[in-house]
């Protein structure tokens, strides 16, 4: 989130579940910090003095972000503070103004970037400096016969770990200390407690091993090395999965159009889709995408809705019908007014969605705060006894034992499991159902699907591979399937109706030659509507159209003859004496073999 310097800021968590571990969000440069109550709303005031960009923490779950303070010479201490509210969990809302979808993004994923890019750093410098020091403490103990001397030497495993202790593992030590400060100890604070045990007792027994028995004097520099290293390991591991998942993210914002054609004051002007205001006029052109939600002034045209609906075939919008933006006119041209822009239209709901699902809390993580909120507590005072027991009764050298026994009682117990795998599971889990097409509402909804044994469909295009194909030719008169299908095909072959070209497309896969037609009525539109009559090698075609009878009035009414289930054409033609049917069902993506059953005559 982006607030201005020298601007009070009043930010608002929505804290939506209990537990303790998320209790309290922290920022450690800001020197900030404030409970979370549960079921609560609680607003977090200051007064940013500094520009720059200060990271933020809450607490065991690992919700984090980044405050970004831009410069402002003309703020002044009285002015009204900035209001940001945010879902718990969730990024906040920026204090300037509502951001829409793709700066959300771009924001987020250049934090993430910067992210990965801090965590690789540290990992490279924590492993190239804790290999050697690693190597010599168990190269004997796994058979190796020779070990340089100076990588033994206490000072040189001193030197060579500090940068790991006080660089690589500094972004846990921070949080950890601080959750210790405030009383709400978490993961963090095990590690820093554990690790900072260990690399103090190590620094001891080098600079004043004299003071120390010779039974005592082992240190455990390498323990502290690799702990710390494996960890942001981990860390950049769940980094580079979460971003992975904001390629759904982009996969969506790509649907939407960039600029927009929209009149003002007489003249037709191209504007970047984001200037684009409520009640503008816009001008869609045959094959434009609709660059927001908006209603048809003028024009007649079919509109590709699949990215919204999943249905192969264009709907027909007529004066006064509601157009989604992203969506894809085909051939007619139309005059739209703008409805909903920037993060009211129907994409942006979308996205909001995806991000609130990766963010949002399944069940099991409910569970995770009930048991951590006595975790962490329980394995602090299990350490203490740990440390007192082998202190007390344990094989000399006791000291070594119980600082052995107690950093790892710490260390081990830390729950990276349910503080960890859990929402990083649900952003995998979300982001990868977005870019199958499937969008996922929240978390809880994606935990409890393994219980689903009934799945309803609403629509065809759900199943579907996205566009009609000819699968069958049912034959009612004299002609034969090539004869009447070069017929057919050679009528629609200009035509760019997404059934036309399933049956071009079908002639010519059987190996059909297909001729231009001779199209007596070129004005009809090539998309929509009935298909134009025809001469095809001095056959007349012209599209047939059932009469239907209406049992509520008792008259007699003029429908084309599209089914449903199995759409199809007649062609009546003037060398036959009856006419032929051919249906073209949309092939199922589940189970390809299936087809419709051919039409009836």
């Amino acid at each position: 989130m982006q607030v201005r310097q020298g601007i009070p800021v009043e930010i608002e968590f929505d804290r939506q579940e209990t537990g303790d571990c998320s209790s309290r969000v922290v920022f450690p440069d800001l020197h900030l910090s404030a409970a979370l109550p549960a079921h609560q709303r609680t607003i977090v005031k200051f007064n940013p003095q500094q520009a720059g960009s200060f990271p933020f923490v809450c607490s065991m779950n690992m919700i984090s972000g980044t405050l970004v303070v831009t410069p402002n010479g003309q703020a002044t201490q009285s002015a009204e503070p900035e209001k940001t509210a945010a879902a718990f969990g969730h990024a906040p809302s920026d204090g300037v103004g509502e951001p829409t979808a793709a700066d959300v993004e771009a924001s987020q994923a250049e934090e993430r970037r910067a992210d990965i890019a801090d965590l690789t750093r540290r990992v490279v410098i924590g492993a190239v400096l804790t290999a050697p020091v690693l190597y010599a403490v168990m190269a004997r103990p796994l058979g190796a016969r020779w070990v340089p001397a100076v990588l033994l030497d206490h000072w040189v495993q001193l030197v060579l770990i500090t940068p790991v202790m006080m660089y690589v593992g500094w972004p846990i030590h921070r949080t950890g200390w601080l959750a210790l400060a405030h009383r709400s100890a978490d993961m963090n604070s095990l590690i820093t407690l554990g690790t900072f045990a260990a690399y103090g007792y190590s620094l001891l027994v080098t600079v004043a091993s004299t003071a120390l028995p010779a039974e005592v004097r082992d240190v455990y520099f390498e323990a502290v090395g690799v702990i710390l290293t494996l960890i942001m390991l981990g860390r950049l591991l769940e980094a580079r999965a979460k971003a992975g998942t904001g390629e759904a993210i982009r996969a969506l914002l790509g649907l939407q159009a960039r600029t927009a054609r929209v009149l003002r004051d007489g003249a037709e002007t191209e504007i970047p889709v984001d200037e684009v205001a409520v009640g503008d006029a816009i001008v869609i052109r045959p094959g434009d995408k609709i660059p927001v939600d908006a209603t048809v002034l003028s024009g007649q045209s079919a509109v590709d809705e699949s990215m919204v609906t999943g249905e192969s075939m264009p709907v027909v919008k007529h004066i006064g019908d509601t157009v989604i933006g992203a969506t894809v006119n085909t051939t007619g041209s139309l005059r739209v007014r703008a409805a909903k822009v920037g993060a009211d239209t129907m994409l942006a709901q979308i996205i909001r969605m995806v991000q609130q699902a990766q963010a949002s809390r399944a069940p099991i993580q409910r569970l995770a705060d009930a048991i951590s909120a006595y975790f962490v507590p329980v394995v602090i005072a299990t350490a203490v006894a740990t440390f007192a027991v082998w202190f007390v009764a344990g094989p000399a050298p006791t000291v070594t034992q119980a600082l052995v026994s107690t950093v790892a009682v710490l260390i081990i117990a830390c729950p990276c499991a349910l503080g960890l795998a859990t929402p990083l599971s649900i952003m995998v889990g979300t982001g990868k159902g977005a870019r199958a097409g499937i969008l996922i509402r929240s978390a809880e909804a994606l935990e409890t699907a393994h219980r689903l044994d009934t799945i309803v469909l609403d629509k065809t295009g759900t199943i579907t591979a996205g566009k009609p194909a000819l699968t069958d030719i049912h034959l009612t008169g004299t002609l034969s399937e090539n004869e009447l299908l070069t017929l057919v095909a050679s009528a629609e072959a200009d035509s760019e109706h997404p059934v036309a070209v399933a049956v071009v497309a079908g002639a010519r896969d059987r190996g059909i030659y297909v001729g231009a037609p001779r199209i007596s009525t070129p004005s009809r539109a090539r998309v929509s509507g009935p298909p134009s009559a025809a001469t095809v090698c001095s056959s007349v075609l012209r599209p047939c159209w059932l009469k239907t009878v209406s049992t509520q009035r008792d008259r007699k009414a003029s429908a084309p003859i599209w089914r449903p289930r199995a759409r199809r054409r007649c062609w009546p033609l003037s060398t036959a004496t009856r006419p032929g049917c051919s249906p073209w069902p949309t092939p199922s993506k589940m189970t390809p073999s299936r087809r419709s059953p051919p039409c009836a005559s």
